[in-house]
């Protein structure tokens, strides 16, 4: 039986608290803004950093964002990813549809709905055609600036 010397149990004790310190997950915190080129906030939306075999999310709230993997902002693996941004729209026409017959006048309730459409350019909305790229190395901000859709 080999006995592990002081120092071997010193230095593997080291690497347990920093491991309990930093996580264990190697995760780092990726944050950072999102702004059409003209400088307005996109308001609501998604931001996706992808991999060949891995991908997270961070959910845009008034122009910024923290990424998530198992949940919630904290944070990515290290590595090289594809950034793209989903689900960001703005507000089209007004306009009214029926929702039934109300009873009691036998007449159409009347519901008012919007129409939406992407609020950045296709391009930077799906993984395939997305030029934005980041590598991932130590917690960091990544400020995304994208164009308007037309």
């Amino acid at each position: 039986m080999k006995m592990i010397s002081f120092n071997t149990f010193s230095l593997l004790s080291l690497i347990a608290l920093v491991c309990l310190a930093t996580g264990c997950n190697g995760n780092v915190k990726v944050s950072g803004t999102v702004k059409l080129e003209d400088g307005t906030p996109i308001q609501s939306g998604r931001v996706i950093f992808e991999q060949d075999t891995f991908s997270a999310v961070g959910a845009i709230e008034n122009g910024k964002y923290q990424m998530g993997t198992l949940k919630e902002n904290d944070g990515l693996p290290r590595g090289e990813y594809i950034v793209y941004i989903n689900g960001a729209m703005k507000p089209g026409e007004q306009f009214e549809v029926a929702n039934g017959i109300n009873s009691e006048t036998g007449q159409a309730n009347m519901v008012q709905m919007t129409t939406f459409s992407p609020l950045v350019a296709k391009e930077y909305t799906e993984v395939q055609s997305s030029p934005l790229r980041c590598k991932v190395e130590k917690s960091m901000t990544f400020d995304i600036v994208v164009p308007a859709s037309e």
